[in-house]
């Protein structure tokens, strides 16, 4: 049963300030943030991937919104909103992430921080569950490619081959179906179907 819960920037801080356990310390969730935010830094450096800037604040944000619709909501499983997108996103990019970090690499990191019994990461609840599955996913989104040894290598590989594809410049992915549905072509009013 889905339990109707309005997130607000209110309950959010008081989510942060939350006392948590860290290692057998006590700590307020955003210290743990902190923690939690530096290690994947250094989880993800030797990888060949630097991290934006805003990595601490979104994965704050995503873990409050994991947290808002395991916990408060009840609906286990539903989508979580990611961050946006800011490097270039090519899928020569993507796919040098994948079989760089990949999920088996995720869950190493994880294993580590499921053994401080840490609250928001301890082993087989909801939101540690949706952390850890869907933390390859999320680290994605936040990684500054550009400056990346991995994203520089991808480039390298265009510069070497003379290509000018499009994969070269950043654009964001479109979806087919919504501009033929402006075009007219599914249906509705105007429609040329």
């Amino acid at each position: 049963m889905s339990v109707h819960y309005t997130a607000s920037k209110h309950d959010y801080m008081v989510w942060m300030s939350q006392p948590v356990w860290l290692g057998g310390a006590q700590c307020q969730r955003k210290e743990f943030v902190a923690e939690f935010a530096q290690s994947i830094r250094h989880f993800m450096a030797p990888r060949g991937y630097k991290m934006e800037d805003r990595l601490e604040k979104e994965l704050a944000l995503w873990m409050y919104r994991i947290h808002v619709q395991e916990t408060c909501r009840k609906k286990h499983g539903a989508p979580v909103q990611l961050p946006e997108i800011q490097h270039r996103d090519t899928q020569e990019d993507y796919d040098q992430y994948c079989l760089t970090i990949g999920q088996q690499e995720v869950e190493k990191f994880m294993v580590m921080w499921s053994l401080n019994e840490t609250d928001d990461l301890f082993a087989d609840t909801h939101v540690s569950n949706r952390i850890r599955y869907g933390l390859e996913e999320f680290l994605y989104t936040v990684i500054h490619v550009e400056a990346s040894k991995q994203g520089r290598f991808i480039a390298s590989l265009w510069d070497a081959s003379g290509s000018t594809s499009d994969s070269d410049v950043y654009e964001p992915k479109k979806d087919v179906y919504l501009e033929d549905a402006t075009k007219g072509y599914h249906g509705g009013r105007g429609s040329k179907v």
